[in-house]
């Protein structure tokens, strides 16, 4: 997987060189939208309808997200840059562990207990695309701060706030 981005960003480098035309070439980590299904979306609904929780590890592992929000702002910096031909991180440049984004939904969601299961898988034959899937994915923005002078607004914790809002407000609506 990650083979197959680089070989195809080294061809989108070689248009910009061989072709003058002026690339820019973003890797998003994860992108996370209130309203977007993910990680945090299913632990909501979950917590918030007293469902059982299935943990297919530890809870330990930690990644990379990136709130819609600054995406956006990060693709107007792009386009509306003089820099070409370069690959760049956008992400937090944080890591947050599956544990305390469950915790996080919690507090939020004002749960102080939920059905928790911890299931030991063997990821590779539960889920094929997880086969090469880190313990710890965190980018490396510095690049990016550099380059665009972007830097994330929006905290995780606030992400996963404004999430546990929107589901409430949906609940209460009916």
């Amino acid at each position: 997987y990650g083979a197959t981005k680089l070989i195809a960003e080294k061809y989108i480098q070689i248009f910009d060189q061989k072709y003058d035309l002026p690339t820019l070439i973003f890797r998003f980590c994860r992108i996370r939208d209130s309203k977007k299904e993910d990680v945090v979306t299913k632990f909501t609904r979950q917590v918030l309808n007293n469902e059982k929780i299935v943990f297919f590890d530890n809870g330990k592992q930690i990644f990379d997200f990136v709130d819609i929000n600054d995406v956006i702002r990060a693709d107007i910096l792009g386009v509306t840059s003089k820099i070409r031909n370069e690959a760049i991180n956008i992400s937090s440049g944080q890591g947050v562990s599956v544990n305390e984004i469950l915790r996080m939904i919690m507090e939020f969601a004002k749960k102080e207990r939920v059905d928790l299961e911890y299931k030991k898988v063997d990821l590779k034959e539960f889920i094929p695309e997880h086969y090469f899937c880190p313990q710890k994915m965190i980018l490396d923005v510095r690049k990016a701060k550099r380059l665009l002078n972007f830097s994330p607004k929006t905290a995780m914790a606030d992400s996963i706030k404004a999430t546990v809002l929107c589901f409430l407000k949906q609940t209460k609506n009916g």
